[in-house]
């Protein structure tokens, strides 16, 4: 498997050095991603792991490319194929039964389970 570093290696020597143009809105752009996107996500991640399953959790990860779909079709005015949105409709669909409450069986608990507990 081909790591960061040969990629970034090879794609110096292909492309050759990155040219940044630091504009207000280059810095602005850059700063939303760090902050919204990657920061303010993380904390949201870990704080939702201390107060739910993570089973269910991660069924939600399975959101990022309809969220990518959905937003490039409303922001960018790309437009989707009956594929693309035949596809966004079965991650839905799973998404929807994966996390229909009672549909876990409770005999299968985790003993660190917070919630669970009287004391929590």
């Amino acid at each position: 498997m081909i790591g960061g570093g040969t990629l970034l290696v090879t794609a110096a020597i292909v492309e050759g050095p990155p040219v940044i143009t630091w504009t207000p809105t280059f810095v602005l752009a850059l700063l939303w991603m760090a902050l919204a996107g990657t920061a303010a996500t993380t904390v949201a991640w870990y704080t939702e792991t201390q107060r739910s399953r993570l089973d269910i959790l991660t069924t939600w990860t399975t959101l990022v490319p309809v969220f990518g779909i959905i937003l490039s079709v409303a922001l960018l005015q790309e437009t989707q194929s009956p594929l693309g949105w035949a596809g966004t409709a079965v991650v839905v669909g799973s998404i929807t039964l994966l996390t229909i409450p009672g549909r876990h069986a409770d005999s299968i608990s985790s003993p660190t389970r917070r919630h669970d507990s009287p004391t929590a």
